[in-house]
């Protein structure tokens, strides 16, 4: 699978207890780990021991060393011959809608607490002088999952060379079913054959690999 370009790093790592009980260097030495588990991109498997430790610019003594200290707070795990980041697979997938909305509504209840009630947009209330901040965020957080989606879907074509079936995929709708397919929605007959006919086989190698999604399927 295509290397990727970033990760998520949560801010709850900030009240992780493991994380804060490593010195500076181990911290740091976490976190690099984490990011070099995303380039490989392999559900959390990192590389090879003599590449990490050119790529970090140590000894595999060293860094054997600092996966052994990482390994007995639960950072790291062994998967056969090779080590891993626990639970990287998990926190690095797409969040489900359910959870996403959740999240966002209590951000949105934290702001109202925590906020200036008297700094709220006008336009954030309706003719009757309700408040419907929340209800547009909500609308608005949607489409920006919509477009994360999207914005996924065009960067893996783009990556795997297929930069016609991502032009085309702009052209269209991208939206998840819920139940494990990616729908690209075209906007026009044409679009939709063209992607039936040449794309459709780039679209599902995409897939490949990605836990939340196993077809995609053109509307």
């Amino acid at each position: 699978m295509a290397t990727l370009y970033w990760i998520k790093l949560y801010h709850e790592i900030l009240d992780d207890f493991k994380m804060y009980s490593l010195s500076d260097h181990l911290f740091r030495r976490a976190i690099e780990l984490f990011l070099l588990a995303g380039e490989h991109n392999k559900g959390g498997l990192l590389p090879e021991m003599a590449a990490m430790s050119w790529r970090l610019h140590t000894t595999d003594e060293k860094l054997q060393s600092d996966i052994d200290s990482l390994a007995r707070v639960g950072i790291l795990r062994l998967d056969g011959d090779s080590w891993m980041v626990v639970n990287f697979k998990k926190r690095q997938r797409p969040m489900k809608k359910a959870e996403y909305m959740r999240r966002k509504r209590d951000d949105v209840r934290k702001d109202k607490y925590y906020g200036d009630e008297d700094s709220q947009d006008e336009d954030s209330q309706d003719g009757n002088g309700w408040d419907n901040s929340e209800q547009e965020t909500e609308r608005t957080e949607v489409d920006v999952e919509i477009n994360d989606l999207k914005d996924f879907v065009i960067r893996q074509l783009e990556m795997s060379g297929a930069s016609k079936a991502a032009e085309f995929v702009r052209l269209c709708e991208v939206v998840s079913d819920g139940n494990g397919a990616i729908n690209i929605i075209s906007d026009c007959e044409d679009t939709a054959a063209w992607l039936k006919d040449r794309g459709l086989p780039y679209l599902k190698n995409i897939v490949k690999g990605v836990e939340d999604y196993d077809q995609v399927v053109i509307v």
